[in-house]
């Protein structure tokens, strides 16, 4: 249990550093973290790996807090890895141009996805990568581009 809180915390020392977050803002991420490892199937140790990989895709401190929960949602979903599915949400985000509070619709957008084709939530995340700038730059939403994954899946082409 040393070890597991001894880990966490580094990890946490991460995200902040990663996010550039003030102490208030590090005790917030913090809490959450432990909030959501207690609320939910996940650990606050995963949870921490979700925010570091939301920081490091250029989210601050509030857009963390504000996307944590919709990733959690996705990790539930797609097979639970939360630092996997927080890295899929924002490149989702990122990709659309969407805010960090948008993070539950991505998931819903995902979920939706892996229940109407073959496509999985991870084939969407791997696709978005390489399709999401380009798709958003010609006009089609991420729930249109997430339609044409499936499609795609449903022939047998997935993932990047």
């Amino acid at each position: 249990a040393l070890k597991t809180g001894a880990d966490f915390e580094h990890q946490m020392s991460r995200v902040g550093a990663i996010a550039g977050a003030s102490g208030k803002d590090l005790k917030e991420l913090n809490d959450q973290a432990i909030k959501l490892g207690a609320d939910t199937a996940f650990s606050a140790k995963e949870a921490a790996g979700g925010m570091e990989n939301l920081a490091s895709a250029g989210m601050n401190s509030k857009q963390i807090m504000a996307a944590m929960p919709g990733v959690l949602n996705l990790a539930a979903v797609s097979g639970g890895d939360v630092a996997l599915s927080a890295e899929n949400a924002a490149t989702a985000l990122n990709g659309f141009g969407l805010e960090a509070k948008d993070s539950a619709h991505v998931a819903d957008v995902f979920a939706r996805a892996a229940a109407d084709t073959n496509a999985e939530a991870s084939d969407m995340g791997e696709a978005l990568k390489m399709v999401a700038p380009q798709a958003h730059g010609a006009g089609l939403s991420l729930e249109e581009t997430a339609a044409a994954i499936g499609v795609l899946s449903d022939a047998g082409i997935k993932g990047s």
